[in-house]
């Protein structure tokens, strides 16, 4: 024989069978890894409450009674907010002073709101309107008492009916308009055209709200204030 080194080949099946027996070994590998990086994420989070435990209870009283994070899981408000965006809400808000119009609010699901993804339990929209204003849309303009609002936020969308306003809500749409009850306020999603919102459900109890969201906080690229 010359000097030449030749390769013999693998049986094919015996070739098989290694790679699954290598492949399932990397996987146990990744795993195990995966296992002893969690377990020392969350020895890290029982020293933190070993060693400061006033820091924890600041942090869920902080969650609890004053912000709250919230994740943005539709179009209904863009382009203020879009899909995937995190805001902060300030739950201490209107414990200190009434809503306000042009409020951006976080509240939980209407009674009467069946229309959205029944598993997302709080929704976010705009207040458009107060507890005794009379709510009128016409030409795709939303009248408060009469007057024209100056909407810049839905960047010239009109607000239409989009057929889900029925019964009492469908004076939104007539010239007498629609009186917001005391204790409610009206709330649409500044996308107009997208958006299952105040038109559809009717006025919220304020009770449900619960707090105002005044900042963007991811993605950074769309970081600000509302």
């Amino acid at each position: 024989m010359n000097g030449t080194n030749y390769l013999l080949p693998v049986d094919a099946d015996l070739k098989s069978e290694m790679d699954v027996k290598l492949g399932a070994a990397i996987n146990v590998d990744l795993t195990l890894e995966q296992t002893m990086s969690d377990a020392k994420v969350k020895l890290v989070f029982l020293d933190a409450c070993r060693d400061n435990p006033f820091a924890v209870l600041i942090a869920v009283v902080i969650r609890m009674f004053l912000l709250q994070t919230f994740w943005i899981p539709s179009p209904s408000m863009a382009t203020t907010l879009v899909k995937d965006d995190r805001v902060v809400v300030n739950k201490l808000s209107y414990r200190l002073h009434d809503v306000r119009r042009g409020d951006v609010v976080v509240f939980h699901r209407p009674p009467s709101e069946t229309s959205a993804d029944n598993t997302i339990n709080d929704l976010i929209k705009r207040v458009v309107g107060l507890p005794g204003e009379n709510v009128s849309i016409s030409a795709g303009v939303v009248h408060i008492d009469g007057r024209a609002m100056d909407e810049p936020y839905t960047h010239g969308q009109q607000t239409l009916d989009g057929g889900c306003s029925q019964g009492d809500l469908a004076k939104l749409f007539t010239p007498g308009g629609f009186v917001v009850p005391a204790g409610h306020v009206l709330v649409m999603g500044d996308n107009r055209g997208n958006s299952e919102d105040g038109r559809c459900f009717g006025p919220i109890d304020e009770d449900l709200i619960v707090g105002r969201a005044f900042v963007v906080i991811w993605p950074p690229s769309h970081a600000g204030g509302l």
